[in-house]
């Protein structure tokens, strides 16, 4: 059978960028473009490498699940990947499945009734399909566990801002999730009872600050983040300089007792 590369590059990169959509839709993901186009780019020419070399057996499944992972990160980066990586592979399912099912069973009836094969040969078993299903789910697993091998508990934090420095306590939450639209560039919140914090919040128009939009289970609104001249991040017997922003979060003690918030996803083990 002719298989011609351009149409199923076309086919591989609409299937991948409409299940990359839907993923980031139903999860209500900040999608960027470019950055799903690359992915479903990915997407395209694993398909058709894929085809060309047809790598055997248990290669072809590590490739494949390398090759989602892959264009998960690139799309939506680290922050809730796990989630996006499960939805993505059911959207895939649902987008690509009933037509690879129907159009495998179409060709194996005109392959048996031209050689007189059973159509049954080569169909994926139960047992097939739940392997797959179960080396997903666990490729899915220990990626997230892998990119959320952060530490909890609390840090200290020093960040200067606008030529003043500023120091608290926070605690480390792997449900902070906030970035910046722009560079996704995480973000610390830092407690209104922070000495000097005020001073910051009250401040009109600083230089270079960020626009950061957030929803939370009180409401949605708009925060205000600004790119630090230093920041240092001190955790068990460890010092992190990561490239973050710093932001007031008006109006919430909701830190544990502490200063702020730090994304868990920043301070690696």
């Amino acid at each position: 059978m002719t298989v011609y590369a351009d149409v199923l590059f076309l086919v591989n990169f609409s299937m991948d960028l409409l299940s990359l959509y839907g993923a980031g839709a139903l999860l209500k993901r900040k999608k960027r473009s470019l950055r799903l186009v690359l992915a479903a780019l990915l997407g395209g020419i694993y398909g058709v490498l894929d085809v060309i070399f047809t790598p055997p057996g248990v290669w072809g499944i590590i490739l494949l699940l390398t090759a989602s992972v892959i264009m998960c990160l690139l799309a939506y980066g680290k922050a809730g990947f796990f989630s996006t990586y499960v939805v993505f592979l059911g959207a895939e399912a649902f987008l690509g499945g009933v037509m690879s099912l129907l159009y495998t069973a179409a060709s194996k009836l005109l392959h048996a009734s031209q050689t007189g094969a059973s159509p049954a040969e080569g169909h994926l078993t139960l047992r097939g399909f739940l392997l797959a299903l179960a080396a997903s789910v666990l490729v899915g697993l220990l990626t997230e566990r892998t990119l959320n091998r952060s530490v909890t508990g609390t840090a200290e934090v020093r960040v200067t801002v606008c030529g003043r420095t500023f120091r608290f306590s926070a605690v480390c939450d792997s449900g902070n999730l906030l970035t910046d639209p722009l560079t996704d560039a995480p973000v610390i919140l830092m407690g209104e009872s922070v000495p000097g914090a005020a001073w910051l919040s009250a401040l009109e128009n600083p230089k270079g600050y960020r626009v950061i939009p957030y929803e939370s289970v009180g409401g949605s609104g708009l925060l205000f983040a600004h790119k630090p001249e230093m920041l240092a991040i001190e955790c068990r017997g460890r010092t992190y300089h990561p490239h973050a922003l710093i932001a007031v979060a008006r109006g919430t003690d909701a830190f544990n007792g502490n200063g702020g918030c730090v994304p868990a996803s920043i301070l690696r083990g």
